[in-house]
């Protein structure tokens, strides 16, 4: 009985992380490598996931939102994704220009942050560009998987450009999911 006890178990185990593994990951870039995309022949819109190692909110969104494979795949088939340590003590090229940590003796925002991030800086923020790498958008806090994919896909296919985000989301189930999961191959 004990034997038989440890083999279900085990089974468990083994079926609950091949299904983990299962789900898309996000493929995840640096700021740099967006910063000098070939913006005649880039065809997708750019992403940086803002956070700093203390962040709570921060880790949350890793562990839930971008875990998720539905925002995982919409992130890697539509996005360039990066993240970015918004206290990084590294020297960041963008574009043609290069931002610096303005204080390498403690924890202070990066000035790649602040350019990129204009007004009032929270952790975590995410930052949705267009396909020169300008910034769209600045969603500021934690957002659950479910309401990230819609955030997601309002961007996708120029939706932003089209429709307001209220109507986008009164029409998202029955018109634009329906979509979103035939070009995301569910």
């Amino acid at each position: 009985m004990y034997g038989k006890t440890i083999a279900v178990v085990i089974l468990m185990v083994v079926f609950q992380l091949s299904v983990f593994s299962l789900n898309a990951q996000v493929e995840w870039t640096t700021v740099e490598e967006m910063g000098s995309l070939d913006y005649k022949k880039n065809d997708k819109l750019g992403f940086i996931d803002f956070s700093t190692s203390w962040c709570g909110w921060c880790k949350k969104l890793d562990k839930e939102t971008f875990a998720n494979d539905t925002v995982a795949r919409i992130l890697n088939k539509y996005y360039h994704a990066a993240k970015f340590d918004a206290e990084s003590k590294d020297d960041v090229k963008w574009k043609n220009d290069i931002y610096k940590n303005p204080d390498l003796t403690k924890r202070t925002i990066h000035s790649f942050t602040k350019h990129i991030i204009i007004g009032k800086i929270t952790f975590p923020t995410t930052v949705v560009l267009d396909r020169q790498m300008n910034v769209i958008n600045v969603l500021p806090g934690f957002y659950p998987a479910k309401d990230f994919v819609k955030v997601l896909w309002y961007f996708v296919d120029d939706n932003y450009k089209k429709h307001n985000f209220e109507s986008f989301l009164a029409d998202f189930d029955s018109k634009f999911r329906p979509e979103m999961n035939k070009k995301l191959g569910y």
